[in-house]
C-alpha cells in the first residue's frame, strides 16, 4: 500500500509534537507538512499531494473548520480539538474522526485503523470514492440526519435556512445554500438558481430555462446556465 502523505495543522507546538510522535508508529503514514495555520496549510497542499489531515479547529484568524469549507476537494480530514462542541459541525464536514485533546494513543489508533480501512477498501476495489454516497450529518431542531447525497434531490434556500428535499422526506436545517454548494462540489448536487440546489442525477427532464425534478420545475438562473449544462454533458454525454 502508497504511504498516505500527512500534514498537521495547529497553532499549539506540544499538540502538533504529539500527533508527530504517534504517526512514527505507523509505517503507512508519511508526514509531510507541519503548519501553524491556515495560509501555511494552503502552501503545504499546493507543494504536496495530501491524503490525511490532522486539523485543528481553534486557531487564530481561521478556524480548521472555514478551510475546510474553503476547499472544494478535501482530503481526509481528522479533527483535533480541546472543544466537544464542535464534533457535530466537525461530523457535518465529512471527517473521517473526531479527537479531543490531549489526544490519547488509544485513541489515535482508533481512528487510523478507520482512515486505513477506508483506503484498502478503495485501493482493492480499484476504484475512487464515490462522493455521491458519501453520508453526511444534517442537523434539523434536536435531530441528526445521516443521509447520502444520492437521496437528496433539491436543497431550497429560505434565508438563514435551507428545506433538503428527499423522496420520502423533507428536513429543515439552519444552514446557507453557499456553505452547502462548496460543501457538495464534485458531486451531482449542482447550484442551479440563487435559491436552489438540484441534484442532476434526479432530474426528469431539462429545459433551456428550467429542470424538472419529483414533477416541478425549477429555473435556471441566467448566471448558472452555462455551468448547469457543461455539468449534465459530463455526467451524461451528448444524448441525441
Amino acid at each position: 500500500m502508497n504511504k498516505l502523505k500527512c500534514i498537521i495543522v495547529d497553532d499549539e507546538p506540544i499538540a502538533q509534537k504529539i500527533i508527530e510522535d504517534y504517526i512514527k508508529d505507523y509505517p503507512e503514514l508519511e508526514l509531510v507538512a507541519k503548519c501553524n495555520d491556515v495560509s501555511s496549510a494552503f502552501a503545504a497542499l499546493r507543494e504536496h499531494q495530501v491524503d490525511l489531515i490532522f486539523l485543528d479547529i481553534q486557531m487564530p484568524k481561521n478556524t480548521g473548520l472555514d478551510f475546510v469549507r474553503s476547499l472544494s476537494n478535501p482530503p481526509k480530514i481528522i479533527f483535533t480539538t480541546a472543544y466537544p462542541d464542535y464534533a457535530v459541525e466537525g461530523f457535518e464536514e465529512n471527517a473521517v474522526d473526531y479527537l479531543l485533546k490531549p489526544v490519547s494513543q488509544i485513541r489515535f489508533a482508533k481512528a487510523i485503523h478507520r482512515v486505513l480501512v477506508q483506503h484498502r477498501t478503495t485501493q482493492s476495489s480499484g476504484k475512487s470514492e464515490d462522493p455521491n454516497e458519501s453520508k453526511w450529518l444534517i442537523k434539523s431542531g434536536g435531530k441528526t440526519y445521516m443521509i447520502s447525497i444520492d437521496e437528496i434531490y433539491v436543497i431550497t434556500g429560505m434565508e438563514n435556512y435551507v428545506k433538503i428535499i428527499c423522496k420520502d422526506k423533507e428536513i429543515v436545517s439552519l444552514n446557507t445554500l453557499g456553505k452547502l454548494e462548496k460543501q457538495f462540489a464534485n458531486t451531482s448536487l449542482t447550484r442551479v438558481h440563487k435559491s436552489h440546489i438540484v441534484n442532476l442525477s434526479k432530474m426528469e427532464y431539462s429545459e433551456s430555462t428550467s429542470i424538472t425534478v419529483l414533477g416541478v420545475r425549477y429555473l435556471i438562473g441566467p448566471s448558472y446556465r452555462k455551468d448547469v449544462f457543461t455539468k449534465i454533458k459530463t455526467l451524461f454525454g451528448n444524448l441525441g
